[in-house]
């Protein structure tokens, strides 16, 4: 069940990332790949809500941030 979880937010995380390509970014932001990331909460809730696609993002070698 985990790893299907996981296998979601991997799949997911990817398609963000074709559809961002896709929508029109800048020659720029396409040419610079993404090293920093940063998970935001929402309200009345921590970063720890972010924890497993947080270890996703770790392994794909991102620096990531929770707040």
């Amino acid at each position: 069940m985990k790893t299907r979880f996981l296998s979601k937010i991997r799949a997911a995380l990817k398609l963000i990332a074709v559809v961002a390509t896709l929508t029109g970014t800048s020659a720029l932001a396409q040419s610079v790949p993404i090293k920093n990331i940063v998970l935001v909460h929402g309200a009345w809730a921590d970063g720890s809500g972010w924890k497993q696609v947080y270890d996703i993002l770790v392994q794909d070698h991102f620096s990531v941030s929770m707040v």
